[in-house]
């Protein structure tokens, strides 16, 4: 327990300057009591998710304790923790202290996003992924952006509150999709230039190449979606189409987010899969996931289409 609560303690300042942070990264393994828990922070809400089910058994004065350390250590400001065990699917989260709610507000900076507690696996808004978000903000400005993968658009918001001409967001989940609209009016965007499609992405390329060409391209998929996508099937399909879907020096924010994954999986697909894409960059992950990580991971990548290529 004072392993834990130290490396969250040491997390909490950047978390409350942020509004949403990883508190404690278990999955990392850098941590072998708690590789099985990770601990988020959305500017009040403390989410909890477990990887597996023996933890779920644990004393329930574990929790309340937690709950007591955050509550001196963050006062008003703390509002609730909720509890999700992630080793059954859909199965709900449960709150410990304040109300047990079924939405919060999530501020990221000057941005807004809804999460939902109920009994979906995810609730909205992935901490892991903020510098990505941050990326696109900043090479956005003036461009066409494609967001594949959409999931609830916040990649979007990013893009547009970073100056993108226009926005395309393409997800197989019109659920997403709507919720993506709601989080785009939160924060002011609702009349922007943007699109929403609910399309499967395999089988929409030249619905996709209609819509284009795209100045930036952000492919940000799920790991694996029963029945659909499959990344290590699938994903380097979607690399060739994006190819063929990008202006002449448009760019790619490729992300991977398995933990068992290469890290230099993105970068064999790349090389395999198209002809002008170019590594631009790595970006990295928040500092609380990045320390904790013991064996390398792909992350996420930045690639760019060098050469004049024709794929007529």
């Amino acid at each position: 327990m004072e392993e834990l609560w130290r490396e969250i303690s040491l997390n909490l300042a950047s978390a409350c300057e942020e509004g949403t942070y990883r508190l404690f990264h278990g999955r990392g393994g850098a941590f072998s009591s708690w590789k099985h828990l990770n601990i988020d922070w959305f500017n009040g809400l403390v989410f909890t998710t477990l990887y597996q089910s023996e933890m779920g058994t644990m004393n329930p004065g574990f929790w309340e304790e937690l709950t007591l350390l955050f509550q001196k250590e963050r006062g008003e400001e703390f509002r609730t923790f909720a509890v999700q065990d992630r080793s059954e699917r859909h199965r709900p989260s449960l709150s410990f202290f304040g109300p047990a709610l079924t939405t919060h507000l999530a501020k990221e900076g000057d941005f807004n996003f809804e999460l939902r507690l109920r009994n979906q696996q995810n609730l909205g808004l992935f901490v892991d992924s903020l510098p990505v978000r941050q990326e696109i903000f900043r090479r956005a400005h003036g461009k066409r952006v494609l967001n594949l993968f959409s999931y609830t658009c916040s990649n979007s918001v990013y893009a547009l509150k970073g100056g993108a001409k226009s926005v395309l967001n393409i997800d197989v989940s019109k659920a997403s999709l709507n919720w993506g609209r709601e989080n785009h009016s939160l924060n002011g965007l609702e009349k922007e230039n943007v699109e929403y499609l609910s399309w499967n992405i395999l089988k929409s390329a030249s619905g996709i190449a209609r819509k284009g060409p795209f100045d930036l391209i952000v492919i940000d998929p799920p790991s694996n979606q029963p029945g659909g996508f499959v990344g290590g099937r699938d994903y380097p399909k979607v690399l060739r189409k994006c190819e063929s879907w990008l202006s002449q020096g448009g760019e790619v924010i490729a992300c991977l987010n398995s933990p068992l994954a290469s890290p230099d999986l993105l970068n064999q697909w790349v090389e395999k899969e198209t002809l002008g894409l170019r590594e631009v960059c790595t970006i990295l992950p928040p500092f609380s996931i990045r320390k904790a990580e013991t064996l390398p991971r792909p992350y996420f990548k930045v690639f760019q289409l060098k050469s004049e290529m024709n794929f007529d």
